[in-house]
């Protein structure tokens, strides 16, 4: 590379309009603004008129800088505002947007939102209204990148509810094209900006740079032609290598900055050899930022690595700081619409997916390109393999999104998908639709251990539901089945269930012949998962027999381990279960901080059931405490969710509510 070379992709760089590389361990993470310059008059039109109105348009063409201007006045405003940063998806659209607003706001210790989302009764309306009620609690700013994805109902759900509702909280869009339904809102409550190029002196400052002219009237028709756009800018200081500069001015089409765009990179593919072409559209179905290793799978027929640097050279591909490659937005999509071996790309980059480490990204990445390639059948099958975590993970609602998909096509008799959404249903509190699925699948299975799974999960949902005696036929049932095919792991499983079973029912010594016994299979096995479950329940048997340093010897054990595995279902309620003995022994202090921290894994995972228990816990707390009213909150709230859930369970914090209602009353 020259140094003229080296220095575009500098220059570039400080414009501030290569590929942004978010953060992705919170998706509220502000991306990062290196080397911003411009826009001076737009940040300060924002400073200017944010005490005043409460949603901004910002409006620009592909390249014209709108996610750098957003995140850096994000920047400027964080010691005065809680910021959400997020993107917006054609698919699933508003339902992931406000799924990760909901993740957001448990994180920064806001509560409730999760109960109204899975409220069937709300509209979208009515539950953004509730969100922004949540919001109007402390000063939040949320930005929304990419807002022309959503359609226009979409727009309509969320915006007319900000417009009506909101007062503290700000709202900023980032969009390519100005709302339609921006007309018929309040005037003062919204502002719209329209973001351009560089002004003319920063344009022909870059252009003159670069390009061997000081001729200022050429350099402001390239100036008029671009827009002063960064991408046509780069672009065009790139072509310059190939062609002469009044010769690409009288090519280009006469003011028309999206048109521009797109000849620009016309013209730049007219200058790759075809095997740089090829790689370039294969390379254009990746998502997300990828080590150069990867052309290896892509282009197997050639030198990849010297085509790879060819196309670094020509600005197509780019280097991030962690040594991985990517590629400009608006270039990939112009890319993949060129792809003639989409099918091809997409099952090559799945496949190098599953080469990786069995993680869910990894998953999820393999899942997304057998879903554009057509592959139905690997679609599926990375679905069950990953369904599981889904749930630990606390995704369950996108794991529901994607069996009930799957469903309505051609997999409506796959046993393995009704038990996966036997599970999220069960999760959810939604129990006869959850023994629905699981013996839709005992139905549909030709597979003993499917089968003896079926029954295990009916007999769990059960439990659930206070029926012990159906509880413990299920059961046995499965025990039975899983003893005859000689299945160790289902058989730890099913002893797991009948000890809890006597837990339940008081029978201890029972209850903790069955849990050792599944504790010693589960040992040998080594399944860590199941292995942090059964010592969780044995911890429970020495809680009830009043061994509180044995419950909690063997409850760290499990925490240790459900945290090393990444199953935040199970850590919750060890860590609720390690709240209730310091809660017994008299030590609120050590028991507020656990029931909390138990509260907010389950409202951020979905987890129903365990919600309603941790908060008739806190209630008691409360109580305690001589808080009646936050007492009483936590206890009606667990109250309506078991009832909702129709839990035998509801009986508990709805004889405390009298109690203290009865109070009030003198």
């Amino acid at each position: 590379m020259s140094n003229g070379d080296l220095k575009n992709e500098i220059v570039f760089d400080q414009l501030g309009y290569t590929y942004i590389k978010k953060e992705t361990k919170r998706h509220s993470t502000i991306p990062s603004t290196p080397g911003f310059v411009g826009k001076e008059e737009e940040i300060k039109r924002l400073k200017e008129e944010f005490a005043l109105r409460h949603i901004f348009i910002v409006q620009g063409m592909a390249g014209s800088g709108k996610t750098y201007l957003g995140a850096y006045f994000a920047r400027q405003m964080e010691d005065s505002y809680r910021i959400f940063f997020g993107e917006c998806q054609s698919t699933p659209g508003i339902t992931l947007l406000l799924k990760e607003i909901n993740d957001f706001l448990v994180a920064e210790g806001e509560m409730g939102f999760d109960l109204i989302l899975e409220e069937p009764s709300l509209d979208k309306f009515h539950k953004i209204k509730n969100l922004i009620a949540i919001l109007e609690r402390g000063n939040f700013l949320l930005i929304l990148d990419d807002f022309h994805y959503l359609n226009e109902k979409e727009q309509e759900e969320l915006i007319i509810p900000f417009d009506k509702f909101s007062e503290k909280t700000r709202l900023i869009l980032l969009t390519r094209k100005t709302p339609h339904l921006i007309r018929s809102l309040k005037p003062t409550n919204v502002t719209e900006i329209s973001i351009a190029g560089l002004s003319e002196d920063e344009s022909i400052l870059y252009l003159s740079t670069f390009l061997k002219t000081e001729n200022r009237g050429i350099l402001r028709e390239i100036f008029r032609k671009t827009g002063g756009l960064p991408l046509a800018l780069n672009l065009f200081v790139l072509l310059s290598r190939y062609y002469r500069i009044e010769e690409l001015l009288l090519a280009l089409p006469s003011y028309a900055k999206e048109v521009i765009n797109r000849e620009f990179i016309d013209r730049v593919f007219a200058t790759l050899a075809e095997d740089e072409i090829q790689m370039l559209t294969r390379f254009s179905v990746f998502r997300e930022p990828v080590p150069p290793k990867v052309l290896s799978f892509l282009y197997p027929e050639g030198d990849w690595e010297k085509i790879f640097v060819g196309l670094v050279e020509k600005l197509q591909l780019k280097r991030t700081e962690d040594d991985r490659i990517i590629m400009q937005p608006l270039i990939r999509q112009f890319a993949y619409e060129r792809c003639r071996e989409k099918r091809r790309s997409h099952i090559t980059a799945a496949r190098y997916y599953q080469s990786l480490d069995p993680d869910l990204k990894n998953g999820l990445e393999a899942y997304h390109h057998y879903s554009e390639a057509g592959e139905s059948h690997q679609e599926v099958k990375i679905l069950t393999e990953i369904g599981d975590k889904l749930i630990r993970k606390g995704q369950a609602e996108l794991l529901y999104k994607m069996i009930t998909h799957s469903i309505e096509t051609d997999f409506r008799k796959n046993p393995e998908l009704r038990l996966l959404l036997g599970k999220v249903l069960q999760l959810w509190g939604r129990f006869d639709e959850a023994i629905t699925e699981y013996e839709e699948a005992f139905r549909y299975s030709t597979d003993p251990e499917k089968k003896a799974l079926a029954q295990n999960q009916i007999g769990g949902v059960y439990l659930c539901k206070g029926d012990y005696e159906k509880a413990q036929n299920f059961f046995e049932e499965s025990l039975s089945l899983r003893k005859k095919i000689e299945d160790e792991g289902g058989i730890a499983e099913s002893l797991h269930q009948i000890g809890v079973l006597h837990l339940v029912k008081e029978d201890y010594s029972q209850a903790s012949r069955f849990l050792e016994e599944s504790l010693k299979i589960t040992r040998s096995l080594g399944d860590k998962v199941a292995l942090a479950e059964t010592l969780n329940e044995i911890g429970r048997v020495y809680f009830y027999q009043k061994d509180y340093q044995g419950a909690l010897l063997r409850l760290n054990e499990a925490l240790s381990l459900s945290r090393g595995s990444g199953n935040r279902r199970a850590e919750a309620t060890i860590i609720h279960n390690m709240g209730s003995i310091y809660l017994e022994i008299g030590n609120p202090k050590e028991a507020f901080p656990l029931f909390e921290e138990s509260l907010k894994i389950r409202e951020e995972i979905g987890d129903r059931l365990g919600l309603a228990r941790t908060l008739h816990q806190l209630g008691n707390l409360y109580l305690e405490e001589k808080d009646r009213e936050k007492a009483k909150d936590h206890i009606k709230r667990s109250c309506l969710i078991f009832e909702e859930l129709g839990s035998g369970d509801a009986q508990y914090p709805r004889h405390l509510l009298e109690i203290i209602e009865n109070a009030d009353q003198y």
